[in-house]
């Protein structure tokens, strides 16, 4: 009897407030990973209960707080998801934020594919 071995594959959280990019990284991202979208923090709190994450990529600047407190947040509760700031305008302190382990990464918007791809890939094998 042969059986079939079912492969899931990785769990990426994107939260933007920009529809225009949920929509892009969803089309880049979708080959490779089960990519969940968020438009509000609230949106990706709910998101984080619901599935296994293994990855969150969030926007600085979302309507409901700052996409920095978020991570730190996901940090003490879930310090085994991988965490990546996605920002146009990144916060002064993300030194810190990465030394304090709230955040693994920054990618600079408008990041290029290989770099969200790479930098995805690298946390999921930390």
């Amino acid at each position: 009897m042969v059986t079939e071995e079912v492969v899931t594959k990785p769990y990426v959280l994107v939260i933007d407030d920009d529809p225009r990019i949920l929509r892009a990284l969803r089309l880049v991202l979708r080959a490779d990973y089960e990519v969940l979208i968020a438009s509000c923090l609230s949106e990706a709190r709910s998101q984080l209960e619901s599935a296994k994450v293994d990855v969150v990529l969030c926007d600085q600047r979302m309507p409901d707080g700052l996409g920095s407190e978020f991570l730190a947040l996901i940090a003490k509760e879930r310090p085994h998801v991988g965490r990546l700031l996605h920002s146009g305008s990144p916060p002064d302190d993300v030194p810190a934020l990465i030394q304090s382990g709230s955040i693994h990464g920054l990618l600079l918007k408008p990041a290029s594919v290989t770099d969200l791809r790479s930098s995805i890939e690298n946390l999921r094998k930390r």
